[in-house]
């Protein structure tokens, strides 16, 4: 189970869009934080903690992937084995150009300024991070390469090793790891140093489209989670603030 307290920031930790999405519509939350937008492997999670971000957006290590059934769809970053899905211009077929050196300075300071924040704004806090996920690295299909999934005790281990890291980098007062899992210890605790890993299942999709908006709701009221009452007015003060600066 999560620890018995309110929150005062619950943060996406990827590997998709669908956990960011849900805590901003849920709890009203509005700073972007940097793993909101990306498909993040669990490798690529680990390195970013990890180096601090420090390589993020290098150059060298950007691919625009133009694959014969998605033609400029997404970036891969070959240093980190994330994709930047909304961080570039789209033209209006949708695809990314295929020259995105020129974009690529615009990236790093606006991510310079939200991985600060990200770094600020945990510090000293009581926090719940959401992942949904543990595989090791991104899948594509035609690369013929196999993708599988941790088993129960990697899992275990991987959940254990994030709480550590996210710890000691991001320095909170208190911090809970719900992790997403369809195959793997769904139901598991592990009760850490300053909080918890827990493990749990969204469950089959009830919605039709979206990002599984019915599945989180049940999800979070039976656990319970919640944010103290003064975090959204907070959240939100500081993001006026920026956009009136």
């Amino acid at each position: 189970m999560l620890s018995d307290r309110s929150y005062d920031l619950i943060v996406s930790l990827g590997d998709w869009c669908a956990p960011a999405a849900n805590i901003r519509r849920r709890f009203g939350l509005e700073q972007a934080m940097p793993f909101d937008w990306w498909v993040t492997s669990y490798n690529g999670l680990v390195r970013l903690l990890e180096d601090r971000f420090a390589d993020l957006f290098d150059p060298t290590s950007m691919q625009v992937l133009d694959r014969p059934h998605l033609a400029r769809e997404t970036v891969l970053c070959h240093r980190y084995g994330i994709l930047h899905h909304h961080d570039f211009n789209r033209d209006g077929n949708g695809q990314i150009s295929a020259d995105i050196s020129s974009e690529i300075p615009r990236a790093i300071e606006k991510f310079k300024f939200i991985v600060n924040r990200f770094f600020e704004s945990i510090a000293g806090k009581r926090v719940l991070f959401i992942r949904s996920g543990l595989q090791s690295d991104l899948w594509f299909p035609e690369s013929g390469l196999p993708f599988t999934t941790p088993n129960h005790q990697e899992c275990l281990e991987r959940g254990a090793f994030l709480h550590g890291l996210l710890r000691r980098t991001l320095a909170p007062a208190a911090l809970d790891l719900l992790i997403l899992i369809e195959n793997g210890p769904t139901g598991a605790t592990l009760p850490l140093d300053g909080g918890h890993v827990v493990f749990d299942d969204l469950g089959p999709r009830i919605d039709e489209i979206g990002f599984l908006e019915a599945n989180y709701d049940l999800l979070l009221d039976r656990l319970g989670v919640r944010l103290a009452s003064d975090a959204v007015a907070a959240d939100q003060s500081a993001e006026r603030v920026i956009a009136s600066g």
